[in-house]
């Protein structure tokens, strides 16, 4: 009869050790799927960031060349000034570039 306690006590531990190996078989799966899921809001939040760094550069290019043409009305502003011409302000500020 020892044997059959033993048994018994040996499948309970077997069947516990089934269980254990079922749910962390579970468990990685389910982080598994989460660590994908995170994968891909990298990979998406990664394209963002290089968008919004195109984008921050073309503004950037887009306020120098604004502040270059200010620059510049400024510049024959003071010229014509300096030559005795005032055109009351309105320089080359919205020239088109030619």
């Amino acid at each position: 009869m020892q044997q059959d306690g033993e048994l018994v006590r040996l499948e309970q531990v077997v069947s516990k050790l089934l269980e254990s190996h079922q749910a962390l078989q579970r468990r990685c799966q389910d982080l598994e799927t989460a660590l994908r899921e995170r994968e891909q809001a990298c990979g998406e939040l990664q394209q963002q960031i290089n968008q919004l760094n195109s984008e921050r550069s073309q503004v950037a290019n887009r306020v120098q060349n604004l502040l270059g043409r200010i620059d510049r009305w400024q510049e024959d502003n003071n010229q014509a000034r300096t030559a005795g011409h005032d055109d009351g302000g309105q320089g080359t500020l919205f020239a088109l570039p030619s």
